[in-house]
């Protein structure tokens, strides 16, 4: 389909924020696309699919159990908590290893770096990605979760203030924030409220997506933020325990696990807002999601595999199981 092409998926950069992933030991606990090829983890590396075929190349070993990955036509970017690996495509070697000081649980890659925020001390570091230097650390609103690059800005999505309930489960105290961030100073330029709970975001056709559902009381919406007036403008309901979420030209789609087991896939129109939710068979935790080759790419740990959708009928067409040691 056209709302799908490569050049849509191109200027989309979707982050998995932490608590998105599910069990599996690394095993698709996330998928990117980077120029023609799609990537998502095994246990110890990372591995290219032909978004065509479906077609799976060799491991890259990369020695590390990381979880959350960007990719560019160039290099594919894998981040554990405490570090930052950067494999070489063309040389399928890792050629870069960060150590960050801090633990990170989200990354992009855009405007000439790599971002990795740091929820544990509110801050965003700014890493240049040819020599892996650390170029800036700047404050940034409380409790970073996840992180996108478009429309010449860095988008921070916060869960803002917050405090602990039983049994360690995090409770959000109010609205969300996304913050939108200079990549040359560093300096938040607009701070804008959005749902309770922030999870997932997404930058694509002059706007930010911003999926909430991180935390006990979380909204279970999906927020849109014009990028010209720096403004919600519309908010969607997506079913509840939402993880991830990519645009397209004409939809959106949200990965779900409503009842915590069992994964459902929501298609939101842009214009009209009408919402089609479908259950993923044999589908267990889904954790993130991707536009590639006219299809949508699903990352499933509870089952080690790339799951394909169909935009069109919403069924499942094509398994890419993955080498689980």
């Amino acid at each position: 389909m056209r709302s799908l092409s490569v050049s849509a998926v191109a200027a989309l950069v979707v982050v998995f924020a932490h608590g998105a992933a599910a069990d599996g030991g690394g095993r698709a606990e996330a998928v990117a696309s980077g120029g023609s090829r799609l990537w998502t983890t095994v246990p110890d590396g990372v591995v290219a699919v032909d978004p065509v075929t479906g077609k799976r190349s060799p491991v890259i070993r990369t020695g590390v159990l990381g979880t959350v990955l960007a990719a560019t036509e160039r290099t594919v970017w894998q981040l554990q908590p405490h570090g930052l690996v950067a494999v070489d495509v063309a040389g399928r070697r890792v050629r870069l290893r960060i150590r960050l000081g801090q633990a990170g649980y989200a990354l992009a890659v855009g405007g000439g770096a790599v971002w990795v925020p740091s929820y544990q001390s509110d801050t965003l570091l700014r890493i240049d990605p040819a020599t892996g230097a650390h170029s800036r650390r700047s404050r940034v609103p409380h409790s970073p979760q996840a992180i996108g690059v478009g429309a010449g800005s860095v988008w921070l999505a916060c869960i803002g203030p917050s405090h602990t309930g039983r049994g360690g489960v995090l409770i959000p105290d109010g609205p969300g924030i996304v913050a939108r961030i200079d990549p040359r100073s560093g300096v938040v330029q607009s701070r804008v409220r959005v749902g309770r709970g922030p999870q997932a975001i997404a930058v694509a056709a002059g706007a930010v997506w911003l999926l909430s559902g991180r935390g006990v009381g979380a909204d279970d919406t999906l927020d849109r933020v014009d990028v010209r007036t720096n403004r919600v403008v519309a908010t969607f309901p997506v079913p509840h325990w939402s993880s991830a979420v990519a645009v397209g030209r004409r939809y959106a789609w949200v990965v779900s696990s409503p009842k915590s087991a069992g994964g459902v896939i929501t298609r939101i129109d842009k214009r009209t807002g009408h919402a089609a939710t479908r259950r993923i068979p044999r589908s267990w935790t889904p954790a993130s999601v991707a536009l590639a080759g006219g299809r949508v790419w699903v990352a499933d740990p509870g089952v080690a595999q790339l799951i394909v959708i169909d935009p069109r009928t919403l069924r499942v067409t094509k398994r890419v199981t993955l080498p689980i040691s």
